[in-house]
């Protein structure tokens, strides 16, 4: 298998394992755990530093409110796509962000006041 093959492989991998279920019965207000159950963990680290398959969380309070960052995790790509930004950051990284759909409203935004407070933590 050739190197491009293997990357493209565990890109694909790392995407399906990041679409977790809805975790039931959590409280919305438990971000925190929520973003592990998301597996945000994955690409962006449990400390919000970032790995090579996604950025760091550092400095997303100065672009994101928690609104704009939950709506943000049902479609990245249209996101990335529609913005000069993030079309620019994405091109860093070997994967998109996959879109957040198996969690309710509520949870979306615990997810982002999570990790706004990442950011914050990492200023």
């Amino acid at each position: 298998m050739t190197t491009a093959a293997r990357t493209t492989l565990l890109a694909t991998l790392l995407a399906l394992a990041a679409c977790g279920d809805a975790p039931q019965g959590d409280a919305p207000s438990d971000g925190a755990r929520l973003y592990v159950m998301a597996n945000c963990t994955t690409c962006h680290a449990t400390d919000g530093k970032g790995t090579p398959l996604g950025p760091p969380l550092r400095g997303l309070d100065a672009h994101w409110t928690r609104e704009s960052l939950a709506d943000y995790m049902t479609d990245p790509k249209g996101a990335i796509d529609s913005n000069p930004r993030l079309k620019t950051v994405s091109l860093n990284f070997s994967m998109h962000m996959p879109p957040v759909l198996n969690f309710t409203p509520e949870q979306r935004l615990a997810i982002a006041d999570h990790a706004l407070a990442l950011s914050a933590k990492a200023r």
